[in-house]
């Protein structure tokens, strides 16, 4: 079994459940600061994408507010971290429509 140092409190968990535990609903630095000691099988959800793997593979929340917990690794996280800077700069995350959205275009809202 693998051993997790956690970024919460900074002490050593058995499960990926029990860091869950720690953080409750965790932010990204703290996600960040986890360190997977030991190889826990999982395997990054962008692993056959064009770009390889890099870093450590572990479970880090949904940046999409789902509240799930997606494995990925280091590389992958910080391309999606990115990404979805981006995202919530246009707006797409906002409750209100950005000023370019025009629902006569498609005949769709908000």
């Amino acid at each position: 079994m693998a051993s997790i140092k956690c970024g919460a409190c900074k002490g050593t968990h058995d499960s990926v459940e029990l860091v869950r535990a720690c953080y409750g609903i965790a932010d990204k630095q703290l996600i960040e600061d986890t360190e997977v000691i030991e190889d826990t099988g999982l395997k990054c959800l962008n692993r056959n994408a064009s770009t390889p793997c890099q870093g450590e593979v572990y479970e880090r929340p949904s940046l999409t507010r789902t509240g799930k917990w997606i494995a990925r690794c280091d590389f992958h996280y910080d391309l999606r971290v990115q990404e979805d800077d981006k995202r919530t700069r246009a707006g797409v995350y906002d409750v209100n429509p950005p000023e370019w959205f025009d629902p006569a275009a498609a005949g769709e809202t908000w």
